[in-house]
């Protein structure tokens, strides 16, 4: 992408990022320290969701790095399977609205040294994509395990899986990969260029496979271990 269209784009989700998280936290507040009738609950519920959505757009477009150089001071050492119980469970609520379930398989007990919150971005990106594209009352596996030092997590879903015509532009900012979930979600064709921005910068490789009953997304990234 244009080294000015990124900067342009970064400066306007930037203005918008604290009225929209203004708009959350209050619609928040006003859904679990009030009693609202059965109306305004729902627009509440409402408000509170569209702005969940913009408050991720925004994050994506603020995530775009014009140089994709990995900066050594962001750099910690994180137990991956904590980060990964963490990211399910504060996903567990979308899965829930479809009657969804999150299954997480994870024994690699282990510190590796990763960006927290680009990693976490990541893995957000592909479980809300499993959510989206999955039908009511299905499964969602989380998994991750170690292999030739390398850290390797994948997220499975049983949902409507991947056309063949979009193959080719998936990782990319194109809106040629852009569909409707299951319940008509929208879609804006950035989490998965983002992360593979994300992934490459650690060194690592994302990839996936898909069938007519599912799609499953894996990254790997090395496993640089604490000492």
């Amino acid at each position: 992408m244009d080294n000015f269209v990124i900067r342009l784009l970064r400066i306007v989700a930037h203005d918008l990022k604290n009225p929209i998280s203004a708009i959350q936290a209050l619609s928040t507040l006003l859904i679990n320290d009030h009693i609202p009738l059965d109306d305004d609950y729902d627009t509440l519920k409402l408000i509170r969701r569209s702005s969940e959505k913009l408050s991720g757009i925004i994050h994506d477009v603020l995530s775009v790095k014009i140089n994709k150089k990995t900066n050594n001071s962001d750099l910690t050492f994180v137990y991956i399977e904590e980060l990964l119980k963490e990211s399910v469970s504060l996903l567990q609520y979308r899965a829930i609205e479809k009657k969804q379930v999150i299954e997480l398989d994870c024994s690699c007990n282990k510190k590796i040294m990763i960006n927290r919150d680009r990693i976490w971005r990541v893995i957000n990106n592909l479980v809300v994509n499993a959510i989206k594209f999955s039908h009511e009352h299905s499964c969602i596996l989380v998994g991750c395990k170690i292999v030739e030092n390398n850290v390797i997590i994948s997220v499975k879903d049983f949902g409507i899986g991947i056309p063949e015509s979009l193959n080719a532009n998936l990782f990319e900012l194109s809106s040629k990969s852009k569909r409707e979930g299951t319940l008509g979600e929208d879609t804006y064709g950035l989490g998965l260029f983002i992360s593979k921005e994300i992934i490459e910068e650690h060194g690592g490789k994302i990839w996936f496979e898909s069938v007519d009953q599912g799609s499953t997304f894996t990254f790997s990234i090395p496993c640089v271990q604490q000492v």
